[in-house]
């Protein structure tokens, strides 16, 4: 939003923030509620890709998956001409992106999710691909959709 002039600077900086501290407590309240034990188990909720998949791969993927999920959000909820049909495209969205994603990268989509956790178990070994993949795919949507398809008269 703020890349096309949807939300001020000020106020994406707080969205940030509480996108991220709201991952960091969420992730702190699980770790709390399962112990240690489990939060081993699931490698505490951190996002993660293992070989043969490489970084560079892995930053493609993400790029790729929050691309098709901000361009939905664009599509379906920003833009005024679509149909009133937001949360159901969104969330087959994320659903896709999941099924062909989590398998290879864990289909981040957001630092925050990737931040809570690791954050909240001290490893930060893949930061690079998480934050680096969603916000670049996530800034070539919201700029793609803004400039290609966006219909500027009638824009929300």
């Amino acid at each position: 939003m703020l890349l096309t002039n949807r939300m001020k600077a000020a106020d994406a900086g707080a969205y940030i923030v509480a996108q991220v501290l709201g991952a960091i407590a969420g992730s702190f309240a699980v770790a709390y509620a399962l112990g240690s034990t489990a939060m081993m188990g699931i490698k505490h909720g951190i996002p993660a890709f293992s070989a043969p998949v490489m970084t560079g791969q892995a930053i493609v993927v993400e790029i790729i998956l929050t691309f098709f999920l901000v361009f939905v959000i664009f599509g379906t909820a920003v833009d005024s001409k679509a149909p009133k049909m937001a949360a159901l495209f969104i969330g087959l969205t994320v659903t896709l992106d999941i099924l062909m994603g989590g398998p290879v990268t864990g289909a981040c989509m957001n630092p925050a999710r990737y931040l809570g956790p690791a954050v909240a178990s001290g490893n930060f070994g893949q930061i690079l691909t998480y934050m680096i993949g969603p916000i670049v795919g996530g800034g070539l949507a919201a700029l793609v959709y803004d400039k290609v398809l966006m219909d500027k008269t009638t824009a929300s």
